[in-house]
C-alpha cells in the first residue's frame, strides 16, 4: 500500500540523515512520516516521530539513533498490524 511503501522510503532517508547529524533533514523527514501515520489513524509511530523531531529543535542529535530505532519499531509494528487487518 501507499502509506508502507512512502514510510519505508522515509525511513530510508531517515537514517541517512541520522548517519549524516543533518538534524534539519532528520526534523523534516520525522514531520512527513508523522503526518502521514497520523493520516492512518496510528498513535505510537507519530509519538515516536514527535519525540525525534522534539530532539532536532536543540540541535543535538546525540540519542537520534536510539529514537531512530524507536521509530523503525514501532513501523514494524503498525506495518504488520495493516497486513493483520487487509489495510490497502
Amino acid at each position: 500500500n501507499l502509506f508502507v511503501v512512502t514510510a519505508e522510503k522515509n525511513i530510508e532517508e531517515l537514517s541517512t540523515a541520522v548517519s549524516e547529524k543533518s538534524s534539519d533533514r532528520v526534523k523534516n523527514i520525522a514531520h512527513t512520516l508523522k503526518g502521514s501515520a497520523l493520516n492512518i489513524g496510528a498513535v505510537s509511530l507519530p509519538e515516536a516521530c514527535l519525540r525525534l523531531e522534539q530532539l532536532c529543535t536543540g540541535g543535538d542529535l546525540s540519542n537520534a539513533d536510539i529514537l531512530l530505532k524507536v521509530v523503525k519499531t514501532e513501523l514494524a509494528r503498525l506495518t504488520a498490524h495493516l497486513a493483520d487487518i487487509g489495510y490497502r
